[in-house]
């Protein structure tokens, strides 16, 4: 089987290119040497760097009113909405979303 051309290591910030003689499936395909090793480390220590600068909840617009809103909204609407229209597909909703375009005169939500 021919070599596959090398690829840009996927830690943030390094464009190291990776070993293209890696085992298929393996994480040397993925990353350079210096930074093969624990990924679920790695994974874990980048997501905690997102969370710093991503805000609390409450900072977000999920504060107590967005709450008792979403509340609401399950209880007058409890099944999923069926974007694909599939016949006969009911799952009970769970979560509510805010839908694209914000907040006008009410709370513009869709339930997943």
């Amino acid at each position: 089987m021919p070599n596959a051309a090398p690829k840009i290591c996927n830690h943030v910030g390094c464009f190291k290119l990776t070993d293209p003689n890696a085992q298929a499936g393996s994480s040397g395909e993925k990353y350079c040497p210096n930074h093969l090793g624990n990924d679920v480390a790695r994974k874990r220590a980048e997501s905690k760097r997102y969370d710093r600068f991503r805000g609390t909840a409450s900072a977000r617009g999920f504060n107590y009113q967005w709450r008792m809103r979403s509340k609401v909204y399950l209880t007058d609407h409890p099944v999923c909405e069926n974007p694909f229209e599939i016949p006969f597909h009911l799952v009970p909703a769970a979560e509510v979303h805010h839908k694209s375009g914000g907040q006008t005169a009410g709370p513009t939500m869709t339930r997943i």
